[in-house]
């Protein structure tokens, strides 16, 4: 119960964080949950994305302009590429989400007809399979729902920790000489939100696609395992055509909807994937400077840093780890298949040979 809450907090907090730095096409409708194009909306998105560009461009110009609070050349020149990269990962997300507003909406209905597609299937293939079979797959989805639901918990957390520390990591290392320093640096680092929610998002959507990938592959698997099972498979092989060929459009349509997520947002990733890899190698190559220096008095900044690192490398990890499982999943209806050829050999069906192919 209480891991639910916590999961309808994090979703909700996500969904006005995004709504507040304009990341989504329009807010969502509390009843039907579909977007409601609005004036208003779309003024607030251009102040918000026209000041974050301002923002982040003229914070890399006040830092380049003192050398970043450091005498490390390396770290300077680190520093310039993070600050680029940020840039442009700021312009690009600008430019895709006002190009690309109405691809982002239609596949957000692909998507919600998708999940009712595959709820009527899995509440109407619950009544033709023996009860212990339906427990194992009730206790299957429960898990991988609960495995999801926990992982975007993690992230969410991990994301804001992330932040919080590199605030103060930056604040304690670096005391400002001017009165623009503290609000320059704050506005800065309040602009990582952008980085944050757009990381969240990108987890968020590749979570539910794993998740609809693995309840298909499970069904899949259930579809095998009875077919195993019966002792004329010949008799049954047009049933089992017919929910194979089911689950194979709703396969199909995930993988088309995966394609056009793929195609919508292929810049932003690239630009955000470039943001983190330019991020990392500060990252380490901050803590290593840190560390070399054998300052006995800054223990405490040492292991903050350190701590940084391991954190911003593990949230990293997570959406390149999620984005990996999805694919994976994506493909192991395929391997199925293949496995259970011999098995529909067997059955002498052509319409279940025919489903399969």
């Amino acid at each position: 119960m209480l891991r639910a809450r916590l999961f309808r907090f994090v979703l909700k907090i996500s969904y006005y964080n995004s709504l507040l730095v304009g990341l989504l096409p329009a807010p969502l409708d509390g009843k039907t949950l579909e977007f409601r194009v609005t004036r208003l909306y779309l003024v607030h998105s251009a102040v918000i994305h026209l000041f974050c560009v301002l923002a982040t461009t003229y914070a890399g110009y006040y830092y380049f302009s003192r050398d970043f609070l450091t005498n490390d050349p390396i770290l300077q020149w680190t520093y310039s590429l993070t600050h680029v990269t940020k840039n442009l990962f700021m312009v690009v997300l600008v430019k895709e989400m006002w190009c690309k507003r109405e691809d982002i909406k239609s596949a957000y209905v692909v998507y919600r007809a998708l999940e009712t597609r595959l709820k009527a299937y899995t509440e109407a293939a619950s009544g033709r399979i023996n009860w212990n079979v339906e427990k194992r797959n009730e206790l299957h989805r429960t898990t991988i729902d609960q495995r999801v639901e926990n992982l975007i918990i993690f992230k969410f957390c991990l994301a804001y920790v992330l932040v919080t520390m590199n605030v103060y990591s930056f604040l304690s290392q670096h005391p400002g000489t001017d009165g623009r320093y503290m609000p320059i640096t704050l506005i800065s680092f309040a602009l990582h939100t952008f980085v944050i929610t757009v990381s969240g998002n990108f987890f968020y959507i590749y979570s539910q696609l794993y998740r609809q990938f693995s309840q298909i592959n499970s069904q899949l698997k259930t579809l095998f395992e009875q077919l195993h099972g019966q002792m004329s498979r010949r008799r049954v092989g047009a049933e089992f055509a017919s929910h194979i060929n089911n689950l194979a459009m709703l396969h199909l349509t995930g993988y088309r909807l995966t394609q056009r997520i793929f195609r919508i947002g292929e810049l932003t990733l690239a630009a955000l994937l470039l943001r983190l890899f330019t991020t990392n190698m500060r990252a380490v190559y901050g803590a290593c400077l840190l560390l070399s220096q054998n300052q006995t008095k800054n223990l405490w900044l040492q292991a903050n840093e350190l701590v940084f690192t391991a954190v911003f490398f593990g949230d990293t990890a997570m959406m390149m780890g999620m984005l990996d499982a999805m694919l994976t999943k994506c493909n192991r209806t395929g391997q199925l298949l293949r496995e259970h050829a011999g098995l529909v050999d067997t059955c002498e069906s052509n319409s279940l040979r025919k489903a399969v192919n």
